[in-house]
């Protein structure tokens, strides 16, 4: 892959950013067409007592990709907002999920190709 600017790395972003929220809206309408069970319903499906239908299970699914979603909209929201003096300021806060996060896609990075890919959730041999 060739290396691109942070400044156009940042376009790019937004572009996704953009495509993400999208994605958001229209799986929100997805998830608001399909008929949801009842209080009553989910508790006899968690009660084993009755089985868990398809729909029951699509309205779970969507609403957990909707929180992981919103997620990643409100981390890349928060990087694009970022600018070179503002990262001067924050040096010291700099959060330990993403030093996390830097340092693993670093380890990923120098790891020869083929032997696992952490962000995919593989390990290395």
């Amino acid at each position: 892959m060739t290396s691109i600017s942070a400044t156009a790395a940042k376009r790019r972003l937004r572009g996704y950013l953009w495509k993400l929220e999208r994605l958001n809206r229209d799986l929100n309408d997805l998830l608001q067409a399909i008929p949801a069970p009842t209080k009553e319903e989910i508790d006899a499906m968690l009660r084993r007592q009755a089985p868990m239908t398809l729909e029951a299970w699509l309205v779970g699914a969507l609403r957990q990709s909707l929180f992981y979603l919103a997620e990643v909209e409100e981390i890349l929201t928060v990087a694009l907002a970022k600018t070179k003096r503002e990262l001067r300021k924050e040096r010291e806060s700099f959060s330990l999920d993403l030093m996390r996060f830097l340092r693993q896609e670093v380890e990923d990075r120098r790891r020869p190709a083929g032997e696992g890919d952490a962000a995919n959730g593989d390990k290395a041999p």
